[in-house]
Formats: C-alpha cells, sequence, structure tokens
C-alpha cells in the first residue's frame, strides 16, 4: 500500500505515548474502509453547512520509527444526500471527477501537540498540491474478535477550495471545506 510515501517520523509521538499504546507495536496498518469515513462540511448561504462524504477511499499509515501515512479518495463517490446536488458536484464546477478521479494526502511531518499530534502533508486535488495540517486524535487500539489488530484516529482540517482553482460560486458557497477523517486501521503481518 505505501507506494509513493514521504517519511514522517513517529518515534516523538510513540515516547509520549500519543500514537501508540501498551499494545501497539511499531506496525504498518491499512485503513479499513467499512469502518472509516471522510467526511466534509461546507457553508452555504452564510444560513448553515451542507454536509458530505466521499464512499471509497484508501489508505495506509505506519507506527513504525520512519512511519508514513497515505490516502487516496475517489472524488465521484461524493455523497450528500442528494442526488442532483451530487451530480453537480461531480462537474467540472467543483472536482471534475471525469478528468481528476483522485484526491490524496500525504503526510510529511508529525508534531506532538497537548491533544494528540498535528500532521502535516500535501492535499492533491483537480492537478493541484498544496499543504494542510490534520489536527490528529488517536481514538484507540485493541484486538478484534476475528484477532486482527486495529489502531484508530480521527483527523480535522480545512482547506481552501479556491487554492486548487474550485471557484464556483465563491460566497454563497464557502470557500473554506472542513474535513472530517475517522480511520480505524488494520495491523499488517510483515514477513
Amino acid at each position: 500500500m505505501f507506494r509513493k510515501i514521504t517519511a514522517c517520523s513517529v518515534a516523538t509521538l510513540m515516547a509520549v505515548g500519543v500514537m501508540a499504546g501498551p499494545e501497539a507495536k511499531a506496525a504498518e496498518y491499512d485503513i479499513d474502509p467499512v469502518h472509516s469515513a471522510v467526511l466534509f462540511k461546507v457553508l452555504h448561504f452564510n444560513a448553515g453547512y451542507v454536509w458530505g462524504r466521499f464512499n471509497a477511499f484508501e489508505g495506509a499509515f505506519s507506527t513504525a520509527e520512519d512511519g508514513a501515512m497515505e490516502m487516496t479518495i475517489q472524488t465521484g463517490s461524493i455523497d450528500t444526500n442528494h442526488n442532483g446536488r451530487d451530480a453537480h458536484l461531480r462537474s467540472d464546477d467543483f472536482f471534475d471527477a471525469e478528468n481528476y478521479p483522485e484526491m490524496s494526502f500525504t503526510a510529511t511531518g508529525i508534531t506532538p501537540t497537548e491533544d494528540g499530534f498535528s500532521v502535516e502533508g500535501e492535499f492533491t486535488l483537480l492537478g493541484e498540491t498544496q499543504p494542510i495540517t490534520l489536527d490528529v486524535t488517536k481514538v484507540g487500539e485493541g484486538e478484534d474478535p476475528q484477532g486482527n489488530y486495529r489502531y484508530g484516529f480521527e483527523a480535522e482540517g480545512t482547506l481552501d477550495r479556491t487554492d486548487f482553482g474550485m471557484d464556483f460560486m465563491v460566497g454563497p458557497i464557502g470557500a473554506d471545506i472542513h474535513l472530517i477523517i475517522a480511520v480505524e486501521g488494520v495491523r499488517q503481518e510483515t514477513e
């Protein structure tokens, strides 16, 4: 799963017990899409938020000393619970899913914080790559009934869609997209 990963140190996080708990060991995890979610919200006419999700994504992360994280999201899987709006969001006014079927995140660094850690990375959307910082909180870890070891966290961050050239209806529709990524990873056995 780690095809184009940029390494970032996780040793500091492990030392302060933020990323790894007593049961965890340095390991690679594949994101379990059935038990994970990529959510977003954007301001709509300054009256409220439109919430949505992406239903198709994959990724991996590592808790090793030279740990890493990457995620690829299928733009065509956008779901705001309204078929007409979803079709418009897939069009070239917004995500242009036909020409840009994927957006991605790759971590470039991790810094401990009071409440968890901050993950700096690169977010690619519409062929443009911009820096983003995600605030990450560990949810937990443990073995499931099938004997798989799982590790979970939530990440939140905001990106300005105009930085990626997504300028349609800025004003009535907010420029800031607030991301909430809830991840449950399954530890992979290494040979």
